[in-house]
């Protein structure tokens, strides 16, 4: 990861985020859910000291969050091989560094925004089914996971009458949110 020690774990819990929203298995290796900083060695223990250090600690909390969603949501596996299972709802707004996915399950679908710059993006507005509701699964910038958003602080911005969810996007961020 690019930076400065503490730049690292936005930047990691956001990639993490995109590849377990994105189709396709998963492949992750043992240490990564640690932060660890060092490639990992089959013959060298996992560097479990690392969870002393509170951004360990938190990016360790995001990824045993992270797993759960993806074990639970089905939409997010379901249809990794199907077309119909994955559409970008925005992969166009390359100068803001923005992108939006959508995975559709059996019964639910998720939406993942991803803002992969390192400045605040301000008012990103995309279009939803006009009678979707819309609930935020997980962020990656919540406090508890290192980041700088209460997870009580409304996300999401949903103007039902014309189907439009508005966002501000942290620096480095991801956000799911279930829409039903």
């Amino acid at each position: 990861m690019h930076g400065h020690y503490e730049e690292k774990f936005p930047q990691a819990r956001i990639l993490y985020m995109y590849m377990y929203a994105h189709p396709g298995k998963k492949l992750n290796f043992m240490g990564n859910e640690l932060g660890q900083l060092r490639e990992w060695d089959e013959k060298r223990q996992q560097d479990w000291n690392l969870l002393d250090f509170p951004a360990h600690r938190e990016f360790h909390r995001f990824m045993i969050d992270l797993n759960h969603i993806y074990l639970q949501h089905l939409a997010l596996s379901e249809k990794d091989y199907d077309p119909d299972g994955f559409r970008w709802l925005d992969c166009h707004q390359e100068e803001r560094c923005i992108y939006a996915m959508e995975r559709v399950g059996i019964k639910r679908k998720y939406i993942a925004v991803f803002n992969f710059s390192n400045v605040l993006q301000e008012a990103y507005e995309f279009k939803v089914e006009e009678d979707a509701k819309i609930r935020v699964a997980l962020h990656s910038d919540w406090e508890e996971f290192g980041g700088s958003t209460a997870k009580k602080t409304s996300l999401v911005q949903n103007e039902y009458k014309n189907g439009k969810v508005i966002l501000n996007l942290p620096p480095f961020s991801g956000i799911l949110l279930e829409s039903e």
